[in-house]
Order: C-alpha cells, then sequence, then structure tokens
C-alpha cells in the first residue's frame, strides 16, 4: 500500500481511540490526540507485510507510534518504538 493510505489509516485509528474511553497499551489517549493533523504523522518504517509511524500531538506535547499491516490494520501501538 502506499505511503499516504498507511499515514491517512494511522490518523484514524488515532482520532478513534482518542474519542474512546478504552483503554491501549498506552494508557487512555488524551482527548487532543483527536486533533493531531496528518503532516504530524510520518511513515518511519516499513518491513515485509507492516509500517511504523511516529505521530507527534504538539498539544500535549507527546509522541506516540503505530505498527499497522500494509491494510491499515493497528497491530501495536507504545510510546517507545519497541515493536
Amino acid at each position: 500500500m502506499s505511503d499516504k493510505f498507511i499515514v491517512n489509516c494511522a490518523l484514524e485509528i488515532l482520532r478513534e481511540l482518542a474519542a474512546t474511553e478504552n483503554e491501549i497499551s498506552v494508557g487512555k489517549l488524551h482527548s487532543s490526540w483527536a486533533k493531531v493533523e496528518i503532516q504530524d504523522i510520518k511513515l518511519i518504517g516499513r518491513s515485509d507485510g507492516y509500517a511504523v509511524l511516529e505521530a507527534i500531538n504538539y498539544a500535549l506535547p507527546d509522541t506516540t507510534y503505530l505498527m499497522l499491516t500494509d491494510a491499515g490494520e493497528l497491530c501495536e501501538i507504545n510510546d517507545s518504538c519497541n515493536f
């Protein structure tokens, strides 16, 4: 899949997680994550079938990392980039 597709998927995932009460591996995402913009997310790595992205929330400030499949599905999210 294209880089643009993966970045858009990460943005949608972050916004959805910020809008829920569900806790994830990094805890509950602060509601300000719902306001993160596309330019705040960068593709930082790819491997066979997976992409790793860095997302920065300048409102906090905070950084989180996501591992997505090439289909745009979330595999893991954390604040250390250890996948």
